[in-house]
C-alpha cells in the first residue's frame, strides 16, 4: 500500500512540475532586511503574491535580509499565500508535506497538494 502511495505521489508530482515549469512567477529578491519587512507588510495587508514571496524568503533563508531557512514559517505563509488565492505556491506545499521538511510528513496532504497542483 505504502509503495502504490508513493509511485502515486512520485506520478503526480512528474505530472505537475511537467504542467509548472516556466509559469512560476519570479522571484524577487530581497536585499535588505527593510525590504523583507516591507514585503511582510504587504503580505500581512493580504497580498497573495508578496505572501508566496515571504514563503520564499524563509524557505530559502536569505544572507542580506537576515531571515534563516525556517521551513515551520514557510509552509505557514504558503498556506496562507494558497488560501488567498496563489495557486503558483501548491507544489511547493505538496513537497514540504512529502518531504517533512517543515517537520510534519503527511503521504495524505502532499497527495491533495499534489492534486490540486
Amino acid at each position: 500500500m505504502k509503495k502504490a502511495l508513493s509511485f502515486l505521489l512520485s506520478l503526480c508530482m512528474l505530472v505537475s512540475l511537467a504542467l509548472t515549469v516556466g509559469t512560476a512567477p519570479a522571484f524577487a529578491a530581497v536585499q535588505s532586511a527593510e525590504e523583507f519587512e516591507q514585503l511582510k507588510q504587504r503580505a500581512e495587508g493580504g497580498d497573495a503574491d508578496a505572501m508566496a514571496e515571504v514563503a520564499n524568503v524563509y524557505y530559502r533563508g536569505n544572507y542580506n535580509s537576515g531571515v534563516s531557512r525556517d521551513f515551520g514559517q514557510a509552509l505557514s505563509w504558503f498556506l496562507r499565500a494558497a488560501d488567498a488565492g496563489n495557486t503558483d505556491v501548491y507544489l511547493t506545499i505538496a513537497t514540504i508535506y512529502d518531504k517533512g521538511s517543515a517537520g510534519e510528513r503527511s503521504y495524505e496532504k502532499a497527495y491533495d497538494w499534489y492534486r490540486r497542483a
